[in-house]
């Protein structure tokens, strides 16, 4: 009982400094303050390498995604131009790239990568089931859909950490070699018959369906899965990764003030992140269907801002499970969902604790060539982790305000790590970063 209300004690703490924050930009202080205090232009915190994006055409018509031509050595935290005139976009991932609009808003598009899917190609033939990975740097359709339905779910229902807006899913063919042509007018052939026979068999021999419908109804099956491939591209307004900021705040080794300064920062991040996992779960939602091979991990925080707050929000919703999926008794069902036999709170905190391997970690997850970390101790790895722990613990153990005696194991901490400041404006942020990084 004492952890819990010391746990209660963090959330006061916690809720009292958001109220003073959002007082303080909506009392006395000027819409013209407030923007003045916001960084303008900037999508990323760090600076990551220029695309070059070039368009392929998928038959006779041109799509309207970009594609990755090439990675530059260029590094930029900001587009100074559209797309469609500079051809130029900002990496994101190993399959993702951000384009500027004509209107300037930024699209980050998912399954745009082809030359990654080239040089990571696996046997493909009839006989042979696609295995997992087969798609590295291509989007599939259920994939595609399911980001595109979750994202549209959790925005209309108030989620408030997630830092995406559907934008919109487009269909297309990636190029063949010339041996593998054969092979996918073999499925080709091989989906239309079986299109046909399912018409048949309903006794709808007329009903012609959409060329959309008829492609996600037969991926779903076997079928074009293997040749055809799809682009999400959602709007943002922010992209830098948390594992990407914690390599960069620990780049060098720091002493006095300034390690006491980037510690807190750490910690103010993984506290945050840990909070946007607990109200994610608090819904009945677990972020990674698979425990392993998962897009549930640190590299999916996004550092975001809103109303001038410094944010931590998620991205990667394609492997979503409700609670309901698992049962009561676990769900022995579903085989590749959630892990055999698990409920829900299992699961929840098997990928818990699973957080604690991608704090440890000696690798970055999210940059297509994963950084090293190189002064990222084991101390502030274990205290980060603890920060995380904390903030999911304050949102798990109170519920529409109120206190929960009862809370999954994962929930408790082996010590509440909470940051000085639980709430930074982005100016403040930007502020202490620059510090800490000895830009001023």
């Amino acid at each position: 009982m004492k952890e819990l209300q010391n746990i209660r004690q963090s959330y006061e703490l916690a809720r009292d400094q958001e109220i003073d924050f959002f007082r303080s930009i909506t009392g006395e202080t000027t819409p013209a303050e407030i923007a003045q205090n916001q960084a303008g232009g900037d999508l990323l915190f760090f600076p990551r390498k220029k695309l070059r994006m070039q368009k392929l055409r998928s038959g006779n018509w041109e799509p309207r995604a970009w594609f990755v031509q090439d990675r530059l050595e260029e590094r930029v935290t900001a587009l100074d131009q559209p797309t469609n005139i500079s051809h130029e976009g900002i990496t994101s991932g190993l399959r993702s790239a951000i384009i500027m609009e004509p209107n300037g808003t930024y699209l980050r598009l998912k399954g745009v990568a082809p030359k990654t899917f080239e040089a990571q190609r696996p046997f493909i033939g009839p006989a042979r089931k696609r295995s997992v990975g087969a798609r590295r740097g291509l989007l599939e359709v259920v994939e595609a859909y399911n980001e595109l339905t979750w994202v549209t779910l959790l925005n209309i229902t108030g989620f408030d950490f997630s830092c995406m807006k559907p934008a919109y899913v487009e269909y297309f063919l990636p190029p063949f070699k010339p041996e593998e042509a054969k092979e996918f007018l073999t499925q080709y052939a091989l989906g239309k018959r079986k299109l046909d026979h399912l018409n048949l068999t309903h006794h709808k021999p007329s009903v012609k369906m959409d060329l959309l419908d008829g492609f996600i109804y037969l991926a779903e099956r076997g079928y074009y899965g293997r040749g055809s491939a799809f682009v999400s591209a959602f709007q943002i307004t922010a992209d830098t990764r948390l594992d990407e900021a914690l390599y960069e705040l620990t780049r060098t080794e720091l002493t006095g003030d300034k390690r006491v300064e980037r510690d807190e920062l750490v910690h103010y991040l993984a506290h945050n992140a840990g909070k946007a996992m607990g109200f994610l779960n608090a819904r009945g939602l677990t972020w990674g269907a698979k425990l392993y091979n998962t897009n549930s991990h640190i590299g999916n925080f996004v550092l975001g801002r809103r109303c001038g707050k410094m944010h931590v929000d998620m991205c990667d919703f394609s492997a979503i499970l409700k609670s309901g999926s698992f049962g009561k008794d676990g769900c022995p069902f579903i085989v590749q969902r959630g892990e055999r036999g698990d409920t829900f709170w299992q699961h929840a905190e098997k990928e818990m604790e699973l957080f604690r391997d991608d704090f440890f970690s000696e690798y970055t997850m999210s940059h297509p060539t994963s950084l090293k970390f190189r002064h990222f101790s084991p101390e502030l790895r274990e205290s980060s982790y603890q920060a995380f722990q904390t903030g999911y613990a304050i949102v798990m153990s109170y519920v529409n305000n109120e206190l929960h005696t009862i809370m999954p194991t994962v929930a408790k901490p082996n010590r509440l790590v909470v940051p000085e400041k639980t709430i930074l404006s982005e100016h403040d942020f930007r502020e202490r970063v620059d510090y800490v990084l000895g830009k001023k």
